[in-house]
């Protein structure tokens, strides 16, 4: 196996992910309604995500560091300005695109606020980050973390940009604290 992911497995994943979402959603929202529907397509959708990041990070062969990165920044610049600048721009816009579903649909699944989808990108990362370590198929790199972040902070605006524009009238949830309404 390369240092690349399989491609080809991941698209069907890809696939299989958006077939399954489409119609477990549509299923459910005709049954109890398009809130219904649309919290079941974005649990799948999150699931296919999820799957997805795991495979990504965890199922690839050799050619990965096995030195950790602890300094913020040091990892990205270095790409940026090795003599493959390519690969390191797609390193960085891949980290960030990766993660970013997840603060978009967990939200929407966990019919929470859009800093669960950032907490849940924060600590997925985390988690691969320490999996790739303890497996041996790379090291923890904070700029990683960083990125995955981003991602998923992205998500999470893309969330709440979806629900203003689904409910105009509804207002948007911005903080995790709970408003009481007389």
């Amino acid at each position: 196996m390369s240092a690349y992911a399989d491609w080809g497995a991941l698209i069907w994943l890809a696939c299989l992910t958006c077939a399954a979402g489409s119609i477990a959603g549509v299923a459910r929202g005709l049954r109890h309604g398009r809130q219904v529907g649309v919290r079941v397509a974005a649990a799948v959708f999150l699931i296919g995500t999820v799957a997805a990041i795991v495979w990504i990070s965890l199922m690839r062969g050799s050619g990965y560091s096995t030195t950790p990165n602890l300094i913020p920044m040091r990892g990205i610049v270095g790409e940026l300005e090795n003599g493959n600048r390519e690969l390191g721009l797609l390193n960085v816009i891949g980290n960030i695109v990766m993660y970013l579903p997840l603060g978009l649909f967990a939200p929407v699944a966990a019919g929470g606020t859009w800093w669960r989808g950032l907490l849940a990108g924060v600590l997925l990362s985390a988690v691969m980050e320490t999996l790739q370590l303890a497996l041996g198929v790379g090291a923890p790199d904070i700029d990683d973390l960083i990125l995955n972040s981003l991602g998923s902070a992205a998500g999470a605006a893309l969330s709440i940009a979806v629900n203003h524009v689904a409910n105009p009238r509804r207002e948007l949830k911005m903080s995790p604290q709970r408003t009481r309404h007389p």
